[in-house]
């Protein structure tokens, strides 16, 4: 998430990163947004901002921080609300104690942005041996009713319309006795019930992702798009078989590398400007270069068949 803000791929986002501006890919570790956003942590820790643990602390121990008054600002995924964090503070003896989302920060480049939203979220595998089976035409068929048609779609998520959800003026909102986000009353969950949002949600349905989000989430989120503070989707990008296994071995040396480098960066062990063009070099030596060339020269062709 941070890395969104100096405009580059990091962390769980991955290493590969799209220049909109120079239609090429990049190994976002070797660029130069990648050392302003070390040195900006850099300074974060050297003063005390940026928790030392920051690298070594298990989730819980995270999780205790957000939850016992030891934390003022924290940087992580919140679209589920903040009310399980305000009510463990309560119980752990700060009652005014809350947790709310801040508006996107300006990095020191100049960037306000959030992680652009990854196109395919989550998928469905049939096995192979499904093929020999006398119903298997009738499956492909089912799933493609239950996963891709407006009707399937809405079975699969909200449910059917006067048992667990109504519809007025094209908008839907569960029964008072459905269980969400929005309904802490409500005693019967979907899932366990009737097993609806489950497995044939594939497609990302907005107006039901929003249902499910607390109300302060979703006006962060839409005022957050509507002031542009999102990163532009990356394009797919598809490489050629034969260059996979390449991409496999050298991005695990690369990675190690990175992520080692990472920590000495940040803590101050290894020097931003100093010892930068030797950090470069050595990802050059560990192929970064290669996984460059592999990715254009695949933009390329993919560009060329279409």
């Amino acid at each position: 998430m941070m890395g969104a803000n100096y405009g580059i791929s990091s962390g769980w986002a991955g290493n590969r990163y799209y220049s909109y501006d120079d239609d090429m890919w990049q190994f976002a570790p070797a660029t130069k947004n990648y050392q302003q956003m070390y040195k900006f942590l850099n300074k974060c820790y050297e003063t005390g901002l940026l928790d030392p643990a920051f690298f070594e602390q298990t989730d819980e121990e995270f999780m205790d921080k957000i939850q016992n008054g030891q934390a003022l600002v924290t940087v992580t995924w919140i679209t589920s609300g903040l009310d399980s964090w305000n009510e463990k503070l309560e119980e752990n003896g700060i009652p005014n104690g809350n947790w709310e989302p801040l508006p996107v920060l300006e990095s020191t480049m100049g960037i306000k942005a959030l992680p652009s939203v990854d196109k395919f979220k989550k998928g469905l595998v049939i096995l192979s041996t499904a093929s020999e089976k006398p119903y298997f035409d009738d499956l492909i068929k089912f799933v493609d009713w239950a996963v891709y048609s407006q009707e399937g779609n809405e079975l699969t998520t909200w449910g059917v319309e006067g048992l667990t959800f109504n519809k007025s003026n094209n908008s839907h909102q569960f029964l008072p006795n459905i269980m969400s986000p929005k309904n802490e009353d409500g005693n019967i969950d979907i899932r366990g019930e009737y097993g609806f949002d489950l497995i044939f949600d594939l497609v990302e349905n907005e107006e039901y992702e929003d249902y499910k989000k607390p109300e302060d989430i979703v006006e962060f989120l839409d005022r957050s798009e509507k002031a542009g503070e999102a990163l532009k989707s990356e394009p797919n990008l598809v490489i050629r078989d034969n260059d996979l296994d390449i991409i496999t071995v050298t991005y695990e040396q690369l990675n190690a590398y990175v992520n080692e480098s990472r920590i000495k960066f940040i803590t101050g062990e290894m020097d931003i400007e100093d010892d930068w063009a030797i950090y470069i070099e050595k990802l050059e030596g560990l192929g970064y270069k290669v996984i460059e060339k592999i990715w254009n020269e695949s933009w390329t062709e993919q560009n060329d068949k279409n």
